[in-house]
């Protein structure tokens, strides 16, 4: 995808699956769907859950153009049949999240907007394939860390990381210290340096 992206998160959660071998990452959401199915889950119920809870009764406006970030939450279980951990697991659509409700069948444009769909009477909305040729791109899901996470990891107390000082001199000594510093959030520093910040310091 050429150029800036814009996107908006769809959190999808699913049945716990049971670990198995490796196997190839994905290309579309009908592949992914296959490879949960053969760990004892499934995505579409999911997804189309996801959809219709992330769309308003007044319907979503037809100017949301942001590509889906999909973060897929995927219980792992153990040998014993329990839980053991959690993964999420991060995919970039080639669609919108309106364009897969559509393609799923659960969404329907009308005038500017895309509102959710059902059958006469509350009928089961009618199957379609459409959202498996939906292309994905992976992406690695992180969790940013807080100040006494970081103090945690870095066998830091609070007492003695919360204090203000000032740096003078951000080049090979200096930039490495505050890079180390800021990791650990160790202190609350003032850099001070003659030289204007650029991409290479």
């Amino acid at each position: 995808m050429a150029g800036p992206v814009g996107l908006e998160a769809l959190p999808v959660g699913i049945p716990p699956i049971v670990q198995g071998a490796a196997e190839p990452i994905p290309g579309t959401l009908g592949e992914l769907s296959a490879h949960l199915e053969k760990r004892g889950s499934g995505l579409l119920d999911h997804l189309v859950t996801a959809i219709q809870e992330a769309t308003p009764v007044e319907g979503r406006p037809d100017h949301l153009t942001h590509h889906a970030l999909l973060i897929v939450v995927v219980p792992i279980k153990r040998d014993d049949g329990q839980v053991g951990r959690t993964q999420m697991k991060g995919f970039i659509a080639s669609a919108t999240i309106s364009d897969i409700g559509v393609a799923c069948g659960v969404l329907v444009r009308s005038g500017n907007k895309y509102c959710r769909f059902t059958g006469v009477g509350g009928a089961p909305v009618p199957p379609s394939t459409a959202w498996k040729d939906i292309k994905l791109t992976p992406i690695e899901v992180k969790f940013a860390t807080n100040r006494e996470q970081c103090w945690n990891a870095s066998g830091i107390s609070q007492d003695q990381a919360e204090f203000k000082g000032v740096l003078a001199g951000a080049g090979a000594l200096g930039g490495v210290l505050g890079d180390l510093w800021a990791k650990a959030a160790w202190g609350m520093w003032t850099f001070v340096d003659k030289d204007h910040l650029k991409a290479h310091n």
